[in-house]
């Protein structure tokens, strides 16, 4: 009796269980429809890469940066500190990215992107890097070298933050998002003519209509 008792309660623990995860299947389905609902322009799995001019005017500041700071100028490290923090806020409040950065807040259970994002280390060994370029200028140039170890120390800066990874575009993602979008429209296309490839064609049902009428008059 009571083994069977034991065995009741448990298949009523596998059976609410079950409805649990059901329920919980449910539930990522109608957040999943109204995260579509809402931004149908918005990927999780694909995150918003770094433009041109956005790279640019980053690697520019950044040089500024540390031109000013190998030479020991502070106005000139100011004026360069205050251009990559202004190239850092003007870059997120463009719309995608404001947008996207809501959508990541109101579904954070998406797969976003940015939860697998990996560029955080780069791009704190970057400015590591950095650092110690501009402390070796700073102290170990002689004076009379100074001007050239501040321009060399901000090139390599500038060089270093256009190609650090996560500001760098990733041209083999992009090469793969095109093809996958050249193979989504393939399918598309194959299917669109499916029902014409062997030759028969439907009829709609105006036509059905009107050849209905000839053959009454025939």
């Amino acid at each position: 009796m009571r083994r069977k008792q034991v065995r009741g309660a448990f298949h009523d623990g596998e059976i609410a269980r079950s409805g649990e995860a059901d329920q919980a299947i449910e539930t990522d389905r109608a957040v999943g429809r109204a995260f579509a609902s809402i931004y149908p322009d918005v990927n999780p799995a694909v995150a918003i890469g770094s433009s041109t001019t956005e790279r640019i005017g980053l690697a520019v500041a950044t040089g500024v940066l540390a031109f000013g700071g190998a030479m020991g100028d502070l106005i000139i490290a100011g004026a360069g500190l205050v251009l990559v923090l202004f190239s850092v806020i003007a870059a997120s409040l463009k719309t995608p990215r404001r947008v996207r950065n809501e959508a990541r807040s109101r579904f954070p259970r998406q797969d976003w992107a940015e939860y697998k994002s990996k560029n955080a280390p780069w791009m704190l060994g970057c400015w590591a890097i950095i650092i110690v370029i501009v402390a070796l200028a700073l102290f170990f140039v002689p004076e009379d070298q100074k001007i050239i170890g501040a321009v060399a120390a901000g090139v390599i800066a500038a060089g270093l933050m256009w190609s650090c990874p996560g500001i760098a575009p990733q041209r083999k993602k992009r090469r793969r998002k095109k093809n996958a979008v050249d193979e989504d429209s393939e399918d598309y296309d194959s299917e669109d003519y499916a029902d014409d490839s062997d030759g028969s064609t439907e009829l709609d049902d105006d036509t059905k209509f009107w050849d209905d009428i000839v053959e009454e008059a025939k």
